[in-house]
């Protein structure tokens, strides 16, 4: 994969676990609530389609663009959507992660291989 394409993907994997998360924290918040509609953010399969077909640039998340979610049981649990927020935040942590492994080479690139 061309590093543009490659860094395009991963600032819109950013972005779409951003908005997950944002989606989660509303969940959560309509848990008190006496019908809470949950939010779902299918933001993955996108991401890997434009990634292959080369159009990553265009592919946007938002909340508002996820899916009331159907499959809701009558009771939905904060256990549930607190989990799937620890989850995201770690997948997040990830990929900033490896945001931070690019920065580094590239300083050392541009520095002939000195780290300071």
């Amino acid at each position: 994969m061309p590093a543009d394409i490659q860094r395009t993907v991963l600032l819109r994997a950013l972005d779409g676990r951003h908005q997950r998360h944002l989606a989660l924290a509303q969940n959560v918040a309509n848990l008190g609530t006496p019908a809470p509609n949950l939010l779902r953010l299918d933001f993955e399969q996108a991401l890997a389609a434009a990634a292959r077909s080369g159009d990553a640039g265009r592919v946007a998340a938002s909340p508002i663009a996820g899916t009331r979610d159907r499959e809701a049981s009558a009771a939905p649990r904060m256990d549930l959507q607190v989990s799937q927020a620890q989850e995201n935040a770690a997948r997040y942590g990830a990929l900033l992660a490896i945001v931070d492994r690019q920065l580094q080479l590239r300083h050392l690139a541009l520095n002939d291989g000195r780290s300071r």
